[in-house]
């Protein structure tokens, strides 16, 4: 989250970025806030705090790599997660939003998050079939695969919505961008990571 100039505890660990523009400050906070971004943190952690040495060894994508397409999607909608009370005004000013904080709609919300989780596992070139993986092993593999990523969402969301409803919301947004200019070209030229490496252990685990 953005935070505006507030004191923080010695567990809040601040990402200050100096040398970075304030839109690049919008990628960032995106990107580590994106399902792909958890999912590969998830394998790093062994407790209940993000240390920086672990920190330090995860995949944020360099500024480098966003077109201009890719920073007008993701900032807009940053913005928008981020923005929604006047004590950021000077935040928001500096991306160039001189409007009043957007008002906190849950499902308008939920899209736009999960829109940003679509956009960001292309980013890191994941295929529909590794998405999958990562929202759930059990929806590749099957219901005995020993391995889990987000079950107390899933069980949240199954128990309040009847269905996983963040994986149907990142699986359309990801299909649906996957027919755009900026993605089109790249899809046929992924390489997913089944029927290798993953297949094996999966049966070893399931043997």
């Amino acid at each position: 989250m953005v935070l505006p100039r507030v004191g923080c505890g010695h567990t809040c660990c601040l990402a200050l970025l100096k040398k970075a523009s304030p839109a690049q400050h919008l990628l960032f906070l995106a990107n580590v806030n994106s399902l792909p971004f958890d999912y590969v943190a998830r394998q790093k952690l062994g407790g209940n705090h993000l240390t920086l040495t672990v920190l330090s060894q995860l995949p944020a994508i360099p500024p480098d790599v966003y077109t201009a397409d890719d920073v007008e999607f993701i900032t807009s909608r940053a913005l928008e997660l981020s923005f929604t009370s006047s004590d950021l005004d000077g935040f928001a000013r500096d991306v160039g939003h001189n409007g009043h904080p957007f008002v906190w709609e849950d499902g308008r919300r939920e899209r736009i998050l999960r829109d940003l989780d679509g956009y960001f596992a292309h980013l890191y070139g994941f295929t529909r079939e590794e998405l999958r993986y990562i929202l759930d092993p059990k929806d590749v593999f099957d219901d005995e695969f020993p391995s889990e990523t987000f079950r107390v969402l899933k069980e949240r969301e199954e128990k309040e919505f009847g269905e996983y409803r963040t994986r149907r919301l990142v699986l359309e947004a990801f299909d649906k961008l996957a027919e755009t200019p900026r993605f089109r070209d790249e899809m046929a030229k992924r390489k997913s990571a089944f029927g290798s490496g993953i297949e094996r252990s999966a049966a070893t685990a399931t043997t």
